[in-house]
């Protein structure tokens, strides 16, 4: 009653913190092992296109099968940087977005001609639910510009300028 009272209850959480840790680790490796999964899977999709090309002639089933392919590839690419990725639920965007373009450019030659690509990707880093059809729209962007843009080796400048508008 004369006095200022004090109490405090002390309890020993390094139980608890370990095994949230534990938890954490072992959701971390479920991710990257569901993300290898995932991009091996399409690659297996992207082989067998790949393939079934091989056993087509006719120009416009080749076509189809060469852009189905690039998607594939497109969507299995961000499963391998986040594989890679040490935050395994955001993707580098930029480095993605090279990668991307410099597969593209292999699939339909675009390197053995003049263009050239200027790349200007304001965005740092995306998760995947955003990453995905991003890609799937740059692939289609790309791809349609290397078939139509630049016929019989004409040569010239793709660019790519990508920034957020707005609040994120």
């Amino acid at each position: 009653e004369e006095g200022v009272l004090v109490s405090s209850a002390i309890r020993d959480i390094t139980e608890r913190r370990r095994a949230e840790e534990e938890a954490r680790r072992a959701r971390e490796m479920y991710l990257r092992e569901l993300h290898h999964r995932v991009k091996n899977n399409l690659q297996v999709v992207s082989s067998l296109l790949f393939l079934q090309s091989r056993y087509t002639t006719d120009p416009n089933s080749l076509s189809i099968l060469k852009e189905s392919q690039a998607r594939v590839k497109s969507i299995a690419l961000i499963h391998e940087k986040l594989y890679r990725s040490p935050e395994l639920t955001r993707i580098d965007f930029p480095e993605y977005v090279r990668d991307l373009v410099a597969d593209l450019f292999r699939t339909y030659g675009a390197e053995e001609h003049s263009v050239s690509v200027q790349m200007r990707v304001a965005v740092e880093s995306l998760e995947i639910d955003t990453a995905i059809p991003c890609g799937l729209i740059i692939n289609e962007l790309i791809s349609n510009v290397l078939k139509h843009a630049f016929p019989a080796g004409r040569s010239g400048t793709v660019l790519i300028d990508m920034s957020t508008i707005g609040p994120r």
